[in-house]
């Protein structure tokens, strides 16, 4: 309306030429302080800010924090690490470095509702939020996923080789100390492998870029094949000799992983070598 229209241009012209507001906004003033320098802009509020730069401001009321820090190295960040290349991804920035926001959200997901669980109880002390999607057609499992927004662990991410769309993109990434080693490739069995046993072909796969998969095939100490697989690549074990030595070095000592792979293992280990003791 018009009486709309007045008010609009009477407040914009009260506040574009203020030097305080428009440097607290280029600054990245949280929503409250904003509105508090503006008290008379009520319902106007939304529409200056967009009048004056914040087209897709990010308002404290939408972020949530994840409560630890990621640590270089420990079991957990370099599982999540692992897991991100797989079924994890970073979410295109809603502003980049103009008003300090320089972070969008974090995922991860999974048909294994477990798991989704178990990040958001270690991130979060589950208090973030656990989507579900159930995609069309009779044998579509349910794909559940947490996400949020933090900026320590996005930027964390960025500085180790990640990116938005990294499917799309090839990328270079840093690996964890020795002694995590295997929590990443564990992290990475669990979002982007496999184990399969039919009474005849046994396999355990683990599949990825070009990149980080051939480094991981000669890190890993123990026998495996590398090998393109369509579009992706692969690292392979077909010995059942030597699948006991490599449940030991991933789950060995570990406080996260993908319970129904780790359990198809053992099944397979157990129905192989009697009653053994998976720790």
């Amino acid at each position: 309306s018009s009486s709309f229209l007045a008010k609009y241009d009477l407040l914009y012209e009260k506040y574009r030429n203020d030097e305080n507001l428009q440097r607290r906004i280029k600054e990245g003033a949280k929503k409250e302080e904003l509105k508090s320098l503006m008290p008379d802009c009520g319902s106007y509020f939304y529409k200056l800010m967009k009048a004056f730069g914040r087209k897709k401001y990010v308002f404290a009321s939408y972020q949530r924090k994840i409560n630890i820090n990621p640590v270089e190295w420990d079991e957990f960040t370099s599982y999540f690490y692992g897991y991100m290349l797989g079924d994890g991804n970073l979410e295109k920035p809603y502003s980049v470095d103009e008003f300090g926001n320089n972070y969008g959200r974090i995922g991860v997901c999974s048909c294994d509702l477990q798991i989704i669980e178990d990040f958001s109880r270690i991130l979060s002390g589950s208090k973030m939020k656990i989507y579900s999607y159930k995609p069309k057609g009779e044998n579509c499992n349910i794909n559940y996923s947490v996400k949020a927004s933090d900026r320590i662990w996005y930027n964390w991410f960025i500085s180790k080789g990640f990116c938005v769309s990294k499917s799309q993109t090839e990328i270079s990434i840093q690996y964890p100390d020795e002694v995590n080693f295997r929590h990443f490739v564990r992290g990475l069995f669990d979002s982007d492998g496999c184990f399969s046993d039919d009474g005849k072909l046994m396999w355990f796969q683990i599949y990825g870029q070009e990149s980080y998969i051939e480094e991981i095939h000669r890190r890993l100490p123990f026998e495996n094949k590398f090998s393109k697989s369509g579009k992706l690549y692969r690292i392979s074990v077909s010995d059942s000799n030597l699948i006991e030595r490599i449940y030991n070095y991933i789950y060995a000592d570990s406080s996260i992983c993908l319970n129904r792979k780790k359990i198809k293992i053992e099944n397979f280990l157990k129905l192989k070598y009697g009653n053994i003791n998976c720790s």
